[in-house]
């Protein structure tokens, strides 16, 4: 029998999870997503219409619809089914992740996010988030946390243009509106000591996208 592959591996896994979230919660949904966070083994996050009402109103106030509208990590479907279906992959990931070299690091990265996004456009073409009517006020997506540019070209890649413009106004036009890219990708690769020691050099501009950023930084990874 022959070996199965990486990316059956993790296809499997994800679609597995999804089609039991989507079969043990009958709710809207406008966000599926696979996340690489930190090196961590890829993980299927999701939100809803119904369980985001669900979070703001548990939060009392503290943080907006719009907040939290596209935070992974805020929806209660967070890594949803990893330990009923992705054992199999995190092996693999962990393996993989523990043998690779410093300077081949970037490359491995590049490696998963790469196969995330073929196994979230394989889902798509199996109709697993839904027919064409529903797909098109959904966004899907293969997402690197902390986030960069890049996972704003993916969900470009994988969803219809309608769907990734309203998703990219919302997520991106205030900082790229405001200051130019080579900060944005520079401040994504700063950690929140180097963001801090820099403040005093920053424009007016610069200092609020650096604001926004450490705040979604901290919701999503608390120290």
């Amino acid at each position: 029998m022959s070996k199965v592959g990486n990316f059956d591996l993790l296809l499997e896994a994800s679609r597995n999870g999804f089609e039991a979230l989507f079969n043990e919660h009958n709710e809207e949904f406008y966000y599926c997503t696979l996340i690489l966070s930190e090196g961590a083994t890829p993980f299927i996050s999701a939100f809803s219409k119904e369980a985001l009402n669900e979070v703001v109103n548990k939060n009392d106030g503290n943080y907006s619809v719009e907040e939290l509208k596209w935070s992974y990590a805020d929806s209660p479907y967070c890594g949803y089914g990893f330990e009923k279906y992705f054992n199999e992959i995190d092996k693999v990931f962990c393996e993989r992740m523990n043998d690779v070299s410093e300077g081949d690091y970037d490359t491995e990265i590049e490696y998963w996010l790469s196969l995330m996004e073929k196994v979230m456009k394989t889902l798509d073409k199996e109709n697993v988030f839904g027919d064409r009517k529903k797909r098109r006020n959904m966004i899907i997506n293969a997402e690197i946390m902390p986030p960069d540019d890049s996972n704003a070209q993916r969900a470009e890649r994988l969803n219809t243009k309608s769907a990734y413009q309203k998703w990219y106004k919302e997520n991106f036009d205030k900082i790229n509106g405001t200051v130019s890219n080579d900060f944005c990708e520079k401040l994504s690769k700063m950690s929140r000591v180097e963001i801090a020691l820099a403040i005093d050099k920053m424009t007016s501009a610069e200092l609020e996208v650096a604001r926004e950023y450490i705040k979604k930084l901290n919701k999503e990874h608390p120290l």
